[in-house]
């Protein structure tokens, strides 16, 4: 009862806040933005005995903190032109995150979530996994490379599209069939980089992230290692620093090779506002979408719709639909010139308005509340593990992959296990 009460009174201080803001209506942000950094900092403390969801909530948190620059500093962070539903969409991503923290609960204690995968070894289903592993990373993207073309947009890549992603569902299933063979986990490793090294050639850099959080839950995250706040901060530096010096390099990799190696390695302390481009790209199209509602070129009808189609990829690939079904490349052909993502928040107001952003907020606390609850169920620790390794894609681009990856992991396990007891019997 005390917590059901103190959700209330948290609840009711962030409506109250939300309101105040109105009071401001030049500037909503300096209501606004200090109180959600605050959300985010609760948020934080609520996961950090999980380090893979404090892992998620920290990056959740770089969608937030990149606006600082903007709304305090007066620092114009955005590559193209200002439009003006910037306060809005801080707005609405704000009830989100209000609503996350509302409805999340504080995990008490350390949680390792790799304790509670049962290891079953079964070389069949190992054998089978692996060679769609392999398929994956021989078909899952090819044509040029960026030493070919010189940088990332330059090079023609032909492949699998976002099925070439599907590869991350192999890694768990794997890590479950290999049972306590060192060889087997082995051979896990040895394709993981193998399909790292093919990814960052092509100038991939998202897969190859979702893939270290999903190798770190499984193998680096243990109670043997024991990962304090120092080693999770020194952790996280690296893996920002190496991401944008990635991201970096390639983008123009002829001209980088021209310049001393030192001079590269300290390209990301050199450029302004490089550590954030990301999410200030993200800001600007979903700030893009919520001008194609508010001026009614996106109607109610357009809306429902693409929330349609969208219900529909869960099972249905994209290039199989209209349009419509893929909002953001809609707007850039329509609307006006932007990046290729948008903060899951939006997409949420843009299908089902402020009551679906109160219920995304619901549905990733819950997540997160089912996971310590039900710790020993397989397939909610399988549906965890894919879930908070794979935000990278659906935080800020693509939003039905919170829901589809989860879904496929656990039919996949499902049918797996079906085949290997009729296969005993």
């Amino acid at each position: 009862m005390f917590k059901l009460r103190q959700k209330i009174f948290v609840g009711l201080g962030y409506l109250l806040v939300i309101f105040s803001s109105f009071l401001f209506d030049n500037n909503q942000a300096i209501v606004l933005l200090p109180v959600t950094i605050l959300a985010h900092l609760s948020i934080l403390r609520k996961t950090y005995n999980s380090i893979p969801i404090f892992l998620f909530s920290l990056f959740l948190f770089s969608y937030t903190v990149n606006l600082v620059s903007y709304y305090f500093y007066n620092e114009y962070i955005f590559f193209r032109s200002p439009i003006d539903t910037f306060d809005k969409t801080l707005l609405i991503h704000s009830i989100f995150i209000f609503s996350l923290d509302v409805f999340l609960d504080k995990i008490k204690q350390r949680f390792y979530i790799n304790e509670y995968i049962i290891p079953k070894k079964n070389l069949t289903a190992f054998i089978f996994l692996t060679l769609l592993f392999v398929f994956f990373i021989i078909f899952g993207v090819r044509g040029q490379t960026i030493l070919e073309s010189g940088g990332y947009g330059d090079n023609k890549i032909t492949g699998m599209g976002g099925l070439g992603e599907y590869f991350l569902l192999l890694v768990p299933l794997m890590y479950i069939y290999a049972g306590q063979s060192n060889r087997l986990h082995k051979v896990i490793w040895i394709l993981s980089i193998i399909i790292t090294l093919k990814l960052l050639l092509f100038g991939g850099r998202i897969a190859v992230l979702m893939l270290a959080v999903i190798l770190f839950t499984l193998y680096i995250d243990t109670r043997k290692r024991n990962i304090n706040l120092l080693k999770l901060l020194l952790l996280t530096s690296l893996g920002m620093y190496v991401l944008v010096l990635i991201g970096s390099i390639r983008v123009d990799i002829f001209r980088l090779r021209q310049l001393p190696l030192t001079d590269i390695l300290l390209i990301p302390f050199k450029t302004s506002g490089v550590f954030f481009a990301n999410q200030n790209d993200v800001f600007y199209s979903s700030a893009l979408l919520n001008s194609g509602v508010e001026s009614g070129y996106l109607d109610v009808i357009t809306r429902i719709k693409s929330l349609s189609y969208n219900i529909l990829a869960l099972f249905v690939p994209y290039s199989f639909l209209p349009p419509i079904a893929t909002i953001i490349p809609y707007i850039q052909k329509n609307i006006g010139n932007t990046g290729g993502g948008a903060l899951l928040s939006i997409y949420f107001y843009f299908f089902l308005s402020y009551p679906g952003v109160v219920l995304l907020g619901y549905y990733i606390a819950r997540k997160i509340n089912q996971t310590y609850l039900s710790k020993n169920n397989i397939y909610v620790i399988l549906s965890t593990i894919i879930i908070f390794s794979t935000y990278p894609r659906w935080i800020g681009y693509n939003v039905i992959s919170l829901f589809k990856f989860p879904i496929y992991i656990m039919l996949m396990y499902f049918f797996i296990n079906i085949v290997i007891k009729r296969k005993n019997n």
